[in-house]
């Protein structure tokens, strides 16, 4: 989203530094907890809850409506491919309401047959989330998920997957969010989540990763489908946000989550947050878990402007991509290119960029600290300088900074997390360790839509993360669906804190935080093997 990197600012102004210090602490107001392994870990105050009962009864349904048939709306008969007597059109900001009588608790399919037309003008951007039509599903009053809607040639069907309707009679909308869309038909099919889901790959990308990195790797590996990691974005330089979930559940997350985005060569503004390396030491010393995304300020091309926003930099990563392996060059040599005119100015800045931020990931891998790594994430949004522009230029960057990392620099301590959101920004599965998704939702729901298509990005079954999320889910929506991501990551800032850093008690309030935080499916510090 957006406005999160105003969040950002605004956090990181206001949050107190806790860096610096001995030990870990996360002030809950009235007591430092310290959690260095030497004085143990932080017990649990509360005792965990389990799961709430969902029925589930298994029954074979097929249905197909034609939406002309189904609601009020005008058939039109305009385009050929059509089933029935027509189709409906439902312009940008309208909704088609409609009631279903549902026979049995169970997960669904849900899917509807649709298209665009190329005569209203619409023009294709970069990837799924800047397609020409959005339409977002509603089922019983709960926000379900999305369909994005690119196919202009003819109707085209697709599904969200495993969402959970109550026996009865259900009351939907389909509300067009972007843009003009022709929609043919609804269907509804019975769906289970496959267990070959959660039968994943674990072995590292990286074929030189460290043992740790392959430790690590397994655990995952082990949990993925049976439980939910937690996880927290700090405001980076602090644990103020920790402190806050401290105090509120009497537990900690399990992995620590912060932006290396002020280490970036190009930074301009404070001195950049160095002390945020020393409390994930600090945290991986207590037995934790740690993970940074990098919001990367762009290269400063020849003066040029730069930010992480595309809107607000100069950068252009069509000009640097190039098709020249220079992954494991040195300096000199890449000096040479750029004067020849081999690569140009701005592929030269890019890897200078590249070798800054490896430079400040030395100090975690001498620590011997496995990271789990999350660069040029939200891609297919289009908001970043390194998802405004060709997939191919992307993927070349994200495969560069891979293998500039793993071999040119020895990071052999990284975790790959790719959390691009549009499979067309996929860099392969020799690439990636994890893949992730940064989901913003406003209602208490798994997510299960979401986590189903991620199976479709790798050729190879991959691990799968929440890794934003603006609204916790509930572990028992979570369990009922079998939405079981690897982790969910909170995010920062006003999702959680106001600037004081207490507890905001709005999307995230103290019951919710409660509940998540002490429940048989989720995995806070404490839970974790010792061995971390």
């Amino acid at each position: 989203m957006r406005f999160k990197y105003t969040v950002y600012v605004i956090a990181l102004i206001s949050a107190a530094v806790l860096a610096g210090c001995a030990d870990i602490k996360y002030t809950d107001g009235d007591n430092d907890i310290n959690t260095r392994r030497g004085s143990g870990r932080v017990r649990p105050e509360y005792n965990d809850s389990q799961s709430l009962f969902y029925p589930v009864v298994r029954h074979v349904f097929t249905e197909k409506h034609q939406l002309e048939d189904l609601t009020s709306y005008e058939s039109h008969n305009l385009f050929e491919d059509f089933e029935g007597t027509g189709y409906i059109r439902l312009d940008e900001s309208h909704s088609a309401d409609f009631e279903l009588y549902i026979p049995s608790p169970q997960h669904y399919a849900i899917g509807i047959k649709a298209r665009v037309s190329s005569d209203d003008g619409s023009t294709f951007e970069t990837a799924d989330l800047s397609s020409l039509a959005v339409v977002a599903l509603t089922a019983s009053g709960v926000g379900q998920g999305a369909f994005y809607v690119t196919n202009t040639d003819e109707f085209s069907e697709q599904r969200l997957h495993g969402i959970y309707l109550e026996a009865g009679l259900n009351r939907f909308s389909l509300a067009a969010l972007k843009g003009t869309v022709y929609i043919d038909y609804l269907t509804i099919n019975d769906y289970s989540l496959p267990e070959s889901r959660f039968a994943v790959s674990t072995p590292p990308a990286n074929q030189n990763s460290s043992n740790a990195v392959r430790l690590l790797m397994d655990y995952f590996g082990e949990i993925f489908g049976e439980k939910v990691l937690l996880a927290q974005h700090v405001t980076p330089g602090t644990n103020t946000e920790i402190g806050a979930i401290h105090k509120a559940t009497g537990r900690l997350p399990a992995i620590r989550v912060s932006d290396l985005m002020r280490l970036s060569r190009s930074f301009i503004g404070d001195s950049p947050q160095n002390d945020d390396i020393e409390l994930a030491v600090e945290w991986a010393e207590s037995g934790g878990i740690v993970a940074y995304d990098w919001t990367w300020y762009s290269p400063s091309v020849q003066g040029g402007r730069s930010h992480y926003y595309a809107v607000s930099s100069d950068f252009n990563l069509n000009e640097a991509y190039t098709t020249v392996h220079i992954s494991d060059l040195d300096a000199g040599r890449l000096e040479a290119l750029r004067e020849t005119g081999v690569i140009s100015r701005s592929c030269y800045e890019l890897v200078l960029d590249i070798d800054h931020m490896a430079e400040n990931l030395l100090r975690l891998r001498d620590e011997n600290i496995p990271v789990l790594w999350r660069p040029l994430h939200q891609a297919g949004t289009g908001w970043f300088w390194w998802g405004d522009c060709e997939p191919e230029a992307y993927k070349w960057l994200w495969r560069l900074m891979f293998e500039r990392f793993s071999d040119f620099h020895g990071l052999d301590n990284l975790i790959w997390v790719w959390a691009g959101q549009s499979p067309v920004f996929y860099p392969g599965d020799d690439y990636v360790d994890i893949i992730g998704e940064d989901i913003y939702n406003l209602e208490d729901v798994s997510s299960i839509p979401v986590f189903v298509r991620t199976a479709d990005y790798s050729a190879r079954r991959k691990l799968t993360a929440m890794t934003e999320a603006g609204l916790l889910p509930s572990p028992d929506l979570l369990a009922r669906d079998r939405a079981l991501w690897l982790w969910c990551a909170l995010y920062r800032g006003d999702f959680l804190i106001d600037g004081r850093g207490d507890l905001n008690e709005q999307l995230n309030d103290k019951e919710r935080l409660h509940r998540v935080y002490n429940h048989e499916l989720t995995v806070t510090l404490d839970k974790l093997p010792e061995e971390f």
